[in-house]
Formats: C-alpha cells, structure tokens, sequence
C-alpha cells in the first residue's frame, strides 16, 4: 500500500447549473427556484450534488429517447471500462421516475435511468416522461466520480 499525502492545492469546492437536457433538440423549460448544484473535488475525485424541479416543459422542440442531467463541473475520466451510478430520489414525473444516474468514460452529464420491476431492465428516461406542468419532475442526488 502506497500512502499518498494531498496539500490543500488539490481540495476545490463550488457551484454548477444541473439541466434537464433531450438527447437531441432543446426543451422549452422553466425551472423551480434557483437552487445551485455544489461539488468538492479533491485531487482526481469529484463529488457533486444535486437538487432540481421543472415549473413547466415544453417538449415539442426534443428529439432521441434520452434525457440527460446537464451542467456537471468535470468530465469523467477517460478509461475503457468507465461508468459510474448512483442512487436518488425523484417524484412527480409524468410517467416513470429516474431511480438511477449514470456517468461513462469522458461524459460530462448524467443519463437518467429507471428500473422496471417485471423484468429488472434499467432503461433510459424518454422525454414522454417528464411532466408538463408546474411543480413536476424532482430529482435530488448525488454522485461521486474521478476526473482526469
């Protein structure tokens, strides 16, 4: 075991914007309050959390399947096999909640997932799935990565 002392140069805490972004094409959105996302990273490792609501969507303008959670202050690493997760809590959404977020090699977004309970499937969650009206599509978490 190779023990490795880090100064204070390498601890950053701050700030960043988290969005709901379509796959491709825009969403016309309006967003709850103006809760900021914060993060502390600390040499390679990033930890970011993240509170966010719509106050309506307009999805005429978004295409592809996915939505993504945008805004993340650091890339991911770059490695092969990369792709992290993790857990959070989400509520009213127009159809099937996130219960999962995902990170890949050199992303700088988060793919939002949900399970099905018949078969166990995680599948990405598709702009039908988002909310149109006020006080919709709730999403808190947090995630924590390494950067290059």
């Amino acid at each position: 075991i190779t023990e490795a002392k880090l100064s204070s140069d390498f601890y950053e805490e701050g700030t960043w914007t988290p969005a709901y972004t379509p796959e491709s094409g825009t969403f016309g959105i309006t967003y709850v309050g103006a809760i900021p996302g914060r993060y502390v990273k600390i040499g390679k490792q990033v930890t970011c959390w993240f509170y966010i609501g719509t106050n309506g969507v307009n999805t005429s303008g978004a295409s592809g399947d996915n939505v993504y959670l945008t805004g993340l202050p650091f890339a991911a690493e770059t490695v092969s096999a990369g792709n992290w997760g993790t857990g959070l809590y989400s509520s009213n959404w127009g159809g099937d909640n996130p219960t999962v977020a995902t990170i890949n090699s050199a992303d700088s977004f988060l793919r939002l997932q949900y399970r099905t309970t018949a078969n166990g499937t995680v599948n990405g969650l598709v702009t039908t799935d988002m909310a149109t009206d006020s006080g919709k599509n709730f999403t808190r978490g947090w995630i924590t990565y390494r950067t290059d």
